[in-house]
């Protein structure tokens, strides 16, 4: 080997010596609780409402994402570290499982805010199933090695932690179907409460028809001027027109013939309705009928066109809404399968968190833990909210959690890191 590499090589070694150095938990501390304190108040201050623009979409993802892909480059570094004591596969694990969730979420916000997609299931999805693959893979080699020797009360603490899981998760999974069900029935009910049959002209309209806009005069003959029960009836001497002779007369005992429909004016009531060209609507009555009858399809499609995300990017490909299309009917088992990973992770989590109870590294479990149950509540939200919600749109305060998963797992990694460092420094002191 030349001088130059001898050189260049311990150039590269002292220069990752100051970053690790840089790097220390305290300060990864400090500043993963920075992070996290403004992410929360930037969900606060502007996620709250229904129109978000795209600066705070943007911003979201920022947040989170960021603390993903440090959490993983901290839990890659105890992994190329071959003195951390948990062991370099479990931080293996997890780091590639963060690494994978902030992929998987830039895929998600590129679908969302470039081609203007929401998806039912995308390719970030497979990234996310990842992230539950590795992380609980990484978690198991922390407690597969050692023996397991817990008192009762944690294992009760573990049974009870997942019981509650488990329940929360069965209830959003079993319960989505059915109220959706109901939902989409209600709306599909609303705009047709009044009745759609068309009104015949040859059929009498009953009198407690609910229609407001059909008037007697489209479905009843004319109301007759002279009828036969009124006493003070004028009698035709008094017209100054001289009745031709072969026009019947009408007198108080008049009664209906077959040559009194003669004229119009010789209408007596009738128990059938007559049949006259003034019965047919007229056309200035088909738009007062029109919105109690049928919705317009203009305002039906309104509310979807609102609903919808704008595509800053311009149409997708059409390979793209073709895989979008062959996906979407294995929407069902993506969400079961999320269930399963977040349900699964808390349970691994809990257990190491007992496992590692008051011992040297519980700092760094407690850490990893607490990550796991954020992940489990930013996972159940959007579940909840996604199903339940109208039109709904990513960005809620809720949402949060997820940054919150990221920065514990990568202030996990940092306290692991110091345990292990602080350990092996001291056990060479002592020798």
């Amino acid at each position: 080997m030349s001088k130059g590499n001898k050189n260049s090589k311990a150039n590269g070694t002292n220069k990752t010596k100051e970053i690790s150095a840089f790097f220390t938990a305290q300060r990864v501390v400090y500043g993963g609780i920075t992070w996290a304190v403004a992410a929360l108040l930037f969900f606060l201050l502007f996620g709250i409402g229904e129109d978000r623009p795209l600066w705070y979409t943007i911003g979201t993802y920022i947040f989170e994402q960021g603390a993903f892909f440090a959490a993983a480059l901290l839990c890659l570094k105890n992994w190329t570290s071959p003195q951390i004591a948990s062991g370099r596969n479990v931080w293996l694990g997890i780091g590639l499982g963060n690494f994978c969730f902030g992929f998987g979420g830039f895929l998600f916000g590129f679908w969302e805010l470039y081609w203007g997609l929401d998806p039912a299931v995308s390719p970030g999805d497979l990234f996310y199933f990842l992230f539950y693959i590795l992380v609980s893979w990484g978690m198991l080699w922390a407690v597969i090695p050692r023996k397991i020797t817990l008192e009762r009360w944690q294992w009760l603490t573990i049974a009870g932690i997942a019981s509650v899981g488990i329940a929360i998760a069965a209830v959003l999974t079993i319960t989505a179907p059915a109220e959706a069900t109901t939902l989409q029935q209600f709306a599909q009910a609303t705009p047709t409460t009044a009745p759609t049959a068309p009104v015949s002209p040859a059929s009498p309209v009953s009198p407690v028809s609910p229609t407001p806009t059909i008037t007697p005069t489209a479905t009843t003959p004319p109301t007759p001027r002279v009828s036969p029960a009124t006493p003070s009836i004028p009698t035709p001497t008094t017209t100054p027109v001289p009745t031709p002779a072969n026009t019947p007369r009408l007198s108080p005992t008049a009664t209906p013939t077959a040559t009194s429909t003669a004229t119009p004016t010789a209408i007596t009531p009738s128990p059938r309705p007559v049949t006259s060209p003034t019965v047919t609507p007229s056309p200035s009555a088909t738009p007062l009928g029109t919105p109690t009858t049928t919705p317009s399809p203009i305002e039906a499609e309104a509310e979807p066109e609102s609903a919808e995300t704008i595509a800053y990017g311009g149409p997708p490909p059409q390979f793209i809404l073709d895989m979008e299309q062959q996906l979407e009917p294995f929407s069902s088992i993506v969400a079961l399968a999320y269930v399963i990973g977040d349900v699964f992770l808390v349970i691994i989590a809990t257990i190491l968190l007992m496992t590692f109870w008051g011992g040297r590294f519980a700092q760094s479990w407690r850490m990893v833990a607490a990550a796991s149950f954020c992940m489990y509540i930013a996972d159940m939200w959007f579940k909840y909210a996604s199903e339940r919600i109208p039109n709904y749109l990513s960005g809620s305060v809720l949402e949060v959690f997820w940054v919150f998963s990221g920065v514990l797992f990568g202030i996990g990694a940092a306290l692991e890191y110091d345990n292990s460092m602080r350990t092996r420094r001291g056990g060479r002191k002592r020798a």
